[in-house]
């Protein structure tokens, strides 16, 4: 499946479990190259998340936890990326460029028009994409509306 992006500025969420360690290779929710940009997420052979918008790769110190669901959302507005955890903000870096302008594909990277690697271990159960940042009200408020339609 495929999610529409606004290149300039953004959220992207997603409520996620991983099945197991990404120790053999990377794996990723979901990923979009257009030939220049990139935008996407990758849980590392670390078993660390990394989010990728434009030309800024974010490699994070937050951990997947596996076998859990979990709410992941990344902002940026081509000047900072920011990540977010379970509606708490944990880290920011300065980024470059734009996301890319192909939509996003669901369950691996799209590599300008070809689905070609690091397929997704795990479920998606829920996932989004906003032309603006999410506040953390509103983030704290959908993390609480996911714990509940999971039963968490």
């Amino acid at each position: 499946d495929w999610l529409p992006v606004n290149a300039a500025a953004g959220t992207i969420w997603l409520w996620v479990k991983p099945d197991g360690s990404a120790a053999s290779g990377a794996r990723s929710p979901f990923g979009s190259y257009d030939g220049t940009n990139r935008c996407g997420l990758e849980q590392k052979i670390t078993d660390q998340w990394t989010f990728t918008i434009g030309a800024t790769t974010f490699n994070t110190t937050l951990n997947a936890d596996l076998n859990a669901w979990q709410l992941l959302r990344c902002t940026w507005d081509g000047v900072n990326l920011k990540v977010y955890k379970n509606a708490e903000p944990v880290q920011s870096t300065p980024s470059a460029g734009t996301a890319s302008t192909r939509d996003l594909m669901l369950g691996c990277w799209d590599w300008n028009g070809a689905p070609i690697f690091q397929y997704w271990n795990g479920w998606i159960g829920d996932c989004g994409v906003i032309n603006r940042a999410m506040t953390n009200d509103e983030a704290a408020s959908m993390y609480a509306k996911m714990r509940s339609t999971y039963g968490l």
